[in-house]
């Protein structure tokens, strides 16, 4: 399962900006940029949840989508930020790669008890022992399905050799007599 960060929620009513009006539609490039600065909110995000700050955790799930948004706006007029989103873009697939093991990395620090799985349930991890469940019975069936497989090949064994004997006494299917 991709981690998907934590979940962005509204803010209470109390702190919520004033809506501004429509923003001009993105370009590609803007909508790629964008997508690029949340990538790095996610890693930022996981290293909150695994280091246990998980206010910190939220507040990155709440703010960054909208720190990502402004700073591609920003990369429209200014070469330096849009030469920093032009790398994280350049280092992508590196970075989707980074994003991809996390789920990974979450999973093995909460087997090895370095993490709480409630803490990095937002990454798609669950407890080391409902995994090793799964594991267990995915094993047992494959066993079961082995041994299903060895008794029907058995039994189409016993019944080539009573076929074979029959035809062996001229007691065969294919035997003429008469």
């Amino acid at each position: 399962m991709p981690y998907e960060g934590v979940k962005s929620v509204p803010p209470p009513a109390s702190a919520r900006p004033i809506p501004k009006a429509p923003a001009p539609k993105a370009s590609p490039k803007q909508k790629a940029r964008e997508e690029a600065a949340n990538g790095i909110g996610q890693i930022v995000a996981f290293g909150c949840m695994v280091s246990g700050n998980l206010a910190d955790a939220g507040a990155v799930g709440m703010h960054w989508p909208n720190l990502a948004h402004e700073a591609a706006v920003i990369a429209d007029t200014d070469s330096k930020m849009a030469s920093g989103l032009d790398y994280l873009l350049e280092v992508g697939p590196y970075g989707n790669f980074i994003v991809a093991c996390l789920p990974f990395v979450a999973q093995l620090l909460v087997n090895h008890k370095l993490v709480k799985a409630e803490a990095l349930a937002g990454a798609g991890v669950v407890h080391p022992e409902a995994l090793a469940a799964e594991v267990k019975r995915d094993m047992a069936l494959k066993a079961m399905e082995a041994m299903r497989a060895q008794q029907q090949a058995e039994a189409q064994m016993r019944e080539m050799a009573e076929q074979m004997a029959q035809s062996q006494n001229g007691n065969g299917p294919n035997d003429n007599h008469g």
